[in-house]
Formats: structure tokens, sequence, C-alpha cells
């Protein structure tokens, strides 16, 4: 048993449920301990493993509250786009493509990046797709996205990271991707409420403030979002 499951059963850890503030420095310990392991550790053999352990270990097919959040992602996105198609769109984390079919019926092309390759086999074997969708292994920390884009897709992915640094690098990534005019849509799973809440929590980016932090990026902005008690989702437009 480790030692956070020992702790968690302790007479400290129910002390610390019943006061905010220590239970606010619990987490900002705990959330400390995981920017210091993204700094040292890769998260590909973890998110490699939840692909190979099960099918949809998100439960995208089955859950419905992704059902729903997708539902809602697809409704902000085509009220911005009207009739438009995308010139070119780009995906980043892909899972097994439920969301895929989704973005590539909105672009004249697509291109599906992803950090497992267990994903986007699954994504590709999903069913028969054009020529114009093409798909790649990809590390948005620490690869230069390949070409610029008119619609960017990031969901369920920026949560995954710990590092601010990281998600200064990510930012730029992103926003040097995107064309003038273009959109970006954004999605992250929010955390625990005492996590959000905390004073500490915008400084770390976490959360409901991964969405803040990237609508500073440069020339975006806000023009259409949604949130829930489990998502926030974001819709930016790139200045001309």
């Amino acid at each position: 048993m480790s030692f956070w499951s020992i702790f968690r059963g302790s007479g400290l850890w129910r002390l610390l449920k019943r006061v905010s503030l220590l239970r606010s420095g619990y987490y900002l310990a705990i959330e400390l301990r995981e920017t210091w392991r993204e700094a040292h550790n890769s998260d590909i053999e973890a998110i490699e493993g939840d692909f190979k352990g099960t099918i949809d270990p998100w439960n995208y097919e089955t859950s419905s509250m992704e059902r729903e959040r997708f539902t809602k992602q697809t409704e902000l996105l085509d009220a911005v786009r009207g009739d438009r198609v995308f010139t070119s769109g780009l995906e980043i984390g892909c899972a097994e493509g439920l969301y895929t079919e989704v973005i590539a019926a909105r672009c004249k092309t697509l291109q599906v990046l992803d950090f497992s390759p267990t994903a986007l086999e699954r994504t590709q074997r999903r069913r028969e797709w054009p020529d114009a969708v093409r798909f790649d292994t990809f590390d948005v920390r620490n690869d230069r996205i390949p070409g610029t884009y008119d619609l960017i897709v990031i969901a369920g992915v920026l949560e995954y990271f710990s590092r601010p640094s990281t998600f200064y690098k990510v930012r730029a990534n992103l926003c040097a991707a995107l064309r003038s005019g273009g959109i970006m849509l954004l999605e992250t799973t929010r955390v625990n409420p005492v996590v959000e809440d905390a004073w500490w929590s915008r400084f770390l980016i976490r959360g409901k403030w991964i969405n803040s932090f990237v609508s500073e990026g440069p020339g975006l902005t806000l023009i259409s979002s949604a949130s829930t008690e489990d998502y926030v989702i974001s819709i930016f437009r790139k200045s001309s």
C-alpha cells in the first residue's frame, strides 16, 4: 500500500478535510510533486499503458458526460464557423478517433497528432480515412507544430501537464501554428474544487486556469465558451 493510501486513512487526513487552509496546503504539496515528476519522468509509458490496458480508457464511447461534451464542442464550433469549411485543420490528441471524425467532416485537410502510437493506430483503424487526413506521433511539449492551420482542436490534453514552463512553451507553439483569422478550440477537464479555488492554482495553471492562461496568448481573442463542473470549452480567434 502506498504512502498516500495510508495517509488518506489516517486521523491527520480527516483533520485536513475539516480545515481548509491545511487542506489547500496538502493539495499544493501534491501539485508540486506532480510538477517535479513531469520534470524528471516521461509520460509515454503511462499513456501507452492506459491504451494498451483497455479499449476506450476514458469512456468516450459510453460516457453520457463525454457525449454531452462532444456535442457542446461541436455546437460552439459550428456556431463560429457557420457554413465555412476549414482549409487546413489540426487535431492534437485524438484518443481513439471519435471526435476526429467530427473535425474531418469540417476540414478540407486534417493533420492528426498524438503522443501515443497506440491511440494513432486505433484512430487509423476506426474507419477508411480519405487521403486528406494524415496521422503522426507528436509531443506538443517538445516538438514544433508542423505547418500552420486555420483550425486547431486540442481537447483533453493540457490538463496532463504540470510545469508552468511547459504551459508557456505549448501556448507559444499553438499560437505560432494558428493562422491569422484562424480558430482554436480548447477543452480541459476541471480538477478538484479545492485546487481550482486555491490562490495558488492560477500560478501553477490547473483546471479552469488552463483556459484562462491560453486566452492570454499573443493575438488570441476568446469568442465563445462553455463551462460545467466537469469541463471548460473555449473558442479563440487569432487576430488578422
